[in-house]
């Protein structure tokens, strides 16, 4: 059960670290805007990607969560194709 646990709090500081490392890529990308237009597009990519990372991440949390009080164990978290770590989790 605690290994399970773990799990869980590693798929949140995965979602974290995630959701950091594209805040911090956003102002590059706008800076490299021509118009309007395209810092709007860049925003409103950002901002979907957003959603769907949430959502997508919200709900395996719940699930997990929900695995770890009915006893059941837990498996690592699926790898996100473009994660990219200093160091490994």
């Amino acid at each position: 059960m605690v290994e399970s646990m773990m799990q869980v709090q590693l798929q949140t500081a995965r979602f974290g670290l995630r959701r950091m490392d594209r805040s911090l890529c956003l102002p590059a990308k706008l800076l490299g805007c021509r118009s309007p237009g395209e810092a709007q597009d860049v925003q409103q990519a950002y901002l979907r990607d957003l959603r769907d990372d949430c959502a997508t991440t919200w709900a395996t949390l719940v699930q997990s969560s929900v695995q770890v009080a009915m006893g059941h164990p837990v498996g690592p978290p699926p790898q996100v194709e473009d994660e990219h770590h200093a160091t490994p989790i």
